[in-house]
């Protein structure tokens, strides 16, 4: 099963579709490959327009996991899958936010869009703010370049990831600018990218900061609030997988306080991606 963006630099999707066909005439599994696209522009009659080029369906941005579920139950042979534990349809109500209030950010919709799991949002945060810097630097330089081309790439992958994790506010100022980007409007573009830019890195201070003193709060929770975790990791540089199960059946079990279990949970998450690494740094910052 692919996923592939509608827009994407040096090739879209569409193209990527029809050389993906153009191996079914020799090959049956190109040909019946399922090839669902994504789209932050989710336009009347776009669905018609990717079936119509090879595509098999279609899923628009942000992605919520009910919405991604409902196309894996779809295309999934029922022998190839493997269930989670139970469908929780009510998980979404009576979340409360994982970081304190931030301007500009809907903690709630955004953990819908992450499985409604604190520890993910959180992670998914962190990316997102590292990642927008980045692209905050190269939106800079595009627009001094007059380079709208890459602009109009660069503010679209913006514009999808903001809402993704909640900034709607911020992404719908950006979906403006692609626009204006598109009809090429440059006026346009270098009037209101440096205000536009200023607003994000207001945006991502708060979300930093928010952030750091989680980060700070979690350390102070040690071993005296999660036993064991010198053990998951002298099991993880190990590779000794069998003793790691033990151990997260064991904190399954355990009666941790809802802070605890969220660190476990992003520490699972971890481990379930074969991101070992990742889960010992997670570790890491919990012990020192």
């Amino acid at each position: 099963l692919v996923f592939l963006d509608h827009m994407m630099p040096g090739m879209d999707g569409l193209e990527v579709v029809a050389k993906i066909r153009a191996r079914g005439k020799t090959d049956e599994y190109y040909r019946k490959l399922p090839l669902i696209m994504l789209t932050a522009n989710a336009l009347t009659g776009q669905q018609e327009l990717f079936l119509k080029n090879g595509a098999d369906d279609f899923l628009a941005k942000p992605i919520e996991t009910k919405k991604l579920n409902a196309i894996l139950e779809k295309w999934i042979p029922s022998e190839k899958r493997i269930h989670s534990l139970a469908e929780e349809e009510d998980r979404r109500e009576g979340k409360s936010p994982p970081l304190p209030d931030i301007p500009g950010l809907d903690q709630i919709r955004g953990m819908r869009n992450c499985g409604d799991d604190p520890a993910i949002y959180r992670d998914i945060l962190s990316s997102f703010s590292h990642d927008a810097e980045d692209t905050a630097a190269e939106l800079k330089d595009t627009m001094e370049k007059g380079d709208l081309g890459l602009y109009t790439i660069l503010i679209h992958a913006l514009k999808g990831t903001a809402r993704s994790v909640g900034a709607i506010e911020f992404g719908e100022e950006a979906a403006l600018m692609e626009e204006a980007a598109r009809r090429e409007d440059a006026e346009a573009i270098k009037e209101k990218t440096t205000p536009l830019l200023e607003k994000l890195k207001s945006l991502l201070d708060s979300i930093n900061a928010a952030l750091l003193h989680d980060t700070e709060t979690a350390v102070l929770q040690t071993e005296t609030t999660i036993p064991g975790l010198g053990e998951l990791k002298n099991a993880l540089l190990k590779m000794n997988i069998g003793e790691v199960n033990a151990l997260l059946l064991h904190y399954a079990l355990m009666p941790l306080d809802k802070k605890a279990k969220d660190h476990i949970t992003e520490i699972e998450q971890c481990i379930l991606l074969f991101e070992y690494d990742k889960a010992v740094k997670c570790i890491d910052r919990l012990l020192n």
